[in-house]
């Protein structure tokens, strides 16, 4: 693999995953410079995206090394195939993306995965009552930080 977030170690449907409904999705290409010294120094050219997926008052996070010959590619026409998502539930998405890997390819498919286990890993240990509120903050600070941004 090329440096992502945790493999998919499967999504159980139930109830909480399979009544989430994927609200909306961000994408951000980030400066290797936010990264510092954690990642080796031949990978410092490469491209780097964080994945949020949001729906049921929580969010899954994902994030990738892309190859460096990508450097210059147009994020929004890259992550424009996870618009599909939108709507689905986890398991649905989860099945949706593990069949468009071949149209996809590897990177995109794992992003989306290990961003839907995130999403429904903290979908079922959330503590019940109020959910987030500072999810403007959160963009903010994510957008103030990326080279490019996308949301869908």
């Amino acid at each position: 693999m090329n440096g992502y977030s945790e493999p998919l170690s499967g999504i159980n449907e139930n109830s909480m995953t399979s009544d989430c409904k994927i609200g909306s999705m961000e994408i951000f290409r980030m400066d290797a410079k936010w990264f510092g010294d954690a990642i080796p120094e031949r990978d410092r050219a490469c491209m780097f995206v964080i994945f949020k997926i949001s729906g049921g008052g929580v969010r899954g996070w994902s994030e990738s090394i892309l190859p460096c010959t990508k450097q210059t590619m147009d994020i929004t026409h890259w992550a424009a195939v996870f618009m599909r998502l939108k709507g689905l539930s986890i398991p649905d998405a989860v099945l949706y993306a593990q069949g468009k890997n071949e149209a996809w390819g590897q990177d995109r498919m794992q992003l989306a995965l290990a961003a839907l286990s995130d999403l429904a890993g903290t979908l079922q240990s959330r503590p019940s009552g109020p959910r987030d509120v500072d999810a403007s903050l959160e963009r903010s600070y994510m957008i103030g930080l990326s080279q490019a941004y996308f949301s869908f």
